[in-house]
Formats: C-alpha cells, sequence, structure tokens
C-alpha cells in the first residue's frame, strides 16, 4: 500500500512537480477567463470608438463584415444541427432494421450465440433515439438558423444593390434599414429558439 502510494505522488524531475493540480488548474481557468472578459470589453470600447471616427459608408461596410460573421455562424451551427439529426436518423433506421431482421429469420442464429439480449438493446437504442431526437429537436433548429441566414444574406444583397424597400436611400438610411431589418431577424430567431427550448423542456417536465 505504501508502495503505490509512493509512486502516486507527483515527484521532482528537473526542477519541476508532476500530479494532478486541481485546484491549481481551476485557478489557471478562472484567471484566463477574467482575461478574455476584460479583452473583450476592452475589443468593444475600442470599436466603439473607432465606429464614431468613421464615415457612415465605412460604419455600413464595417455592419455588413460583421453580418457575414453572424451569417457564417448561424450555418455552422445549422450545419451541426442536421448533421446530428441525420446521423441520429440513420442509425434508427440501422437499429430498427437490424432489430426486424432478429425478431424474424435470425431468431435462431441468435438462440445458437445466446445473445439474447441484443434485439432488446437495440429496441431500447431505437426508442431512446428516437426520444432524443423529439425532445431536442435538431432539425427545427438547423432549419431556423439556416432560415436566419439566408434571410440576412438576402436582405445585404438588396441593401447592395439599393432594391426593393432600400430603393432610393442614401447611404444613412440604407445603414438605419439594414440595421432595423438584420436585428428583427436576429430577435425572431432567438424567439424561435426559446420557443423550442422550453417547448422541449415541458415536453420533458411532463414525462
Amino acid at each position: 500500500m505504501y508502495y503505490w502510494i509512493a509512486h502516486y505522488s507527483p515527484v521532482e524531475y528537473s526542477g519541476k512537480k508532476f500530479g494532478f493540480k486541481g485546484i491549481d488548474r481551476f485557478k489557471q481557468l478562472i484567471s484566463l477567463k477574467e482575461e478574455i472578459e476584460q479583452l473583450d470589453m476592452q475589443l468593444r470600447v475600442l470599436k466603439t470608438y473607432q465606429t464614431k471616427l468613421l464615415s457612415v459608408g465605412e460604419q455600413l461596410e464595417l455592419y455588413k463584415d460583421e453580418l457575414l460573421q453572424v451569417i457564417q455562424k448561424y450555418q455552422r451551427k445549422a450545419n451541426r444541427h442536421r448533421g446530428a439529426f441525420f446521423a441520429l436518423q440513420m442509425i434508427i433506421i440501422a437499429c430498427s432494421l437490424f432489430v426486424g431482421s432478429l425478431t424474424s429469420g435470425l431468431t435462431n442464429l441468435i438462440s445458437i450465440f445466446g445473445n439474447h439480449w441484443v434485439a432488446p438493446a437495440l429496441s431500447f437504442t431505437v426508442s431512446f433515439l428516437t426520444a432524443m431526437v423529439t425532445l431536442f429537436r435538431p432539425r427545427e433548429k438547423g432549419y431556423n438558423l439556416q432560415q436566419t441566414a439566408d434571410a440576412i444574406e438576402y436582405e445585404i444583397s438588396c441593401a447592395n444593390k439599393h432594391i426593393y424597400g432600400y430603393e432610393g436611400l442614401d447611404e444613412r438610411q440604407v445603414f438605419t434599414k439594414l440595421a432595423q431589418e438584420v436585428e428583427k431577424m436576429r430577435n425572431e430567431q432567438q424567439k424561435r429558439q426559446q420557443q423550442l427550448e422550453q417547448a422541449s423542456e415541458t415536453k420533458h417536465t411532463t414525462e
């Protein structure tokens, strides 16, 4: 027992200690988080000050660049949700087909190997994954994110071409209208996301 403790404890090697150091690592993570928050705050202040020094046209172009980053963020999230949904659906379909085969023509083969737990385990997997898809709704979340990204991209295109609602507007008016429309879309996206999450929580509570 003593031998194990002696070898498990931190040892000196080249002037450095090795071991778990959970508390020290936790403190480092907290310190790093605080530094990131401070840098983010400084970046926002500098960005606000820089924006005030820019012309309306430059502010509009800067805002469009920010919107492109927002679009890419929405698209990445939408792709993750869609990928998760399709992966789960493929697993569900494969397991369902395998369960059907086991309970029909391959029953004797299963009994020979003595693995009677295979069919119940696959049935449980199908039920569990189906419940996860219904509860977290990755398909709907991905669709809403992609729809918002497409709508913002379309709004930017209309603003660049000065068509539809942007016809005859100067740069300041285009900037104002674009910001209003985009922020409205992002607000609606957040509301739809919250509705899906609330619906999932309600369904989980009732079950």
